[in-house]
């Protein structure tokens, strides 16, 4: 891999992307840059990288206070909170007073209750879909090791600024970073690798595992009784610019979508209604599981030879804790989160639902340490 800065001793470790994709050339590749660390922290996207992208959350460097926009943990939330956030995380269109009839809250209090959570970023209400469905063509996941004498949350916030990066979580294991990220395009990717993330102080090496199919996602964690969560599945070119645009807002009223795109109420409805019911799209209130002290892991796994890694990630997603699934090349063929309530109950998932099963030959613990999640939106 050409690196076009350089720093003191990063290696980086890589692994085939696709053909088309000129990240990485060489299986388990290893270089080593002399030189002397650039003072600039950050670099200046060029405008033939620069995506055509409206962001939910501002594109700066952490703050004094180390922390960077997106879902909010640590924020004290009461059980009227729950109940909301809950209801919403089945159904983010259910209209004001139905909310109230079910929770016994007044249509007011329920408007201000979620008018205050979305501007606290606690939440967002957003229509969740497959990614590469929204013009994200290029996405990988990173395990990154730090030096020990910069803080790896340190690291973590620096990287989560990037207006690329989704999903950054500080972990125990192999890895001190786990980062996903949505690029437009083979060639943003390489950028963010090597531009934006690779110079930043204190990272020492990264390991790259492409993504083949994000084949299943679940944002609802908080809510009790059964959950589909959706799966990869092409859209039309409406259906795409649906998804799009309430993937920035979920309860835009559906007049203002149909003004929006051109086109009458009654085919946004219907659209909506069948995305809905065929698992293509799915719009609820998605929040960072740690503000609600749930134990979160990424479960790294190897499969049996001659086992399908579909098979397997099928098997998977009936599991009630499982929330993602990530098919990917490298030396782990998928990625598994998994929210449980605890520590125990993690461990209990692990024991009883992973390792007995014979076509996984191999799985590693990320334990989450610390989360920044952030809400990429559209390509406008």
């Amino acid at each position: 891999m050409h690196v076009c800065r350089s720093f003191p001793r990063l290696l980086i470790y890589t692994i085939p992307y696709f053909a088309l994709c000129g990240v990485v050339n060489s299986v388990s590749r290893e270089e080593t840059v002399d030189g002397v660390r650039n003072a600039r922290r950050r670099s200046v996207i060029p405008p033939s990288c620069a995506p055509r992208r409206r962001r939910l959350w501002v594109e700066a460097a952490p703050g004094g206070d180390g922390q960077v926009p997106g879902l909010k943990r640590g924020i004290e939330l009461d059980a009227t909170d729950r109940a909301l956030i809950a209801e919403l995380q089945t159904d983010g269109r259910a209209p004001f007073v139905e909310l109230g009839r079910r929770l016994g809250l007044s249509e007011k209090t329920v408007r201000n209750r979620v008018a205050s959570l979305l501007a606290s970023d606690v939440i967002r209400i957003i229509a969740l879909t497959d990614p590469r469905m929204l013009g994200f063509e290029a996405i990988a996941m990173l395990g990154l090791t730090t030096d020990p004498a910069v803080p790896a949350t340190q690291v973590a916030a620096e990287i989560a600024a990037i207006r690329d990066v989704d999903y950054v979580v500080v972990t125990t294991g192999r890895y001190s970073i786990m980062v996903e990220i949505l690029a437009t395009n083979p060639a943003r990717l390489r950028h963010v690798i090597e531009q934006l993330i690779g110079p930043i102080a204190g990272v020492r090496s990264m390991e790259i595992f492409p993504c083949f199919s994000l084949f299943y996602q679940k944002a609802r964690f908080l809510s009790a009784g059964p959950s589909s969560g959706v799966r990869s599945a092409p859209l039309s070119d409406l259906d795409r610019r649906l998804a799009m645009v309430l993937s920035a807002d979920g309860r835009m009223p559906f007049r203002a979508v149909a003004d929006r795109l051109d086109i009458s109420e009654t085919q946004v409805r219907a659209r909506v209604a069948a995305m809905l019911e065929g698992r293509q799209m799915s719009i609820l209130a998605i929040m960072n599981p740690l503000a609600l002290s749930r134990s979160v892991a990424w479960l790294a796994i190897r499969i049996a030879p001659g086992t399908r890694c579909e098979d397997v990630a099928s098997h998977l997603t009936d599991d009630p804790n499982v929330s993602y699934v990530f098919i990917c090349g490298g030396r782990f063929d998928l990625f598994v989160e998994i929210i449980c309530d605890s520590d125990s109950q993690l461990y209990a998932s692990i024991e009883t639902r992973f390792r007995p099963d014979r076509r996984i030959a191999a799985i590693e613990l990320f334990q989450y340490l610390d989360l920044y999640y952030n809400i990429l939106s559209d390509l406008d």
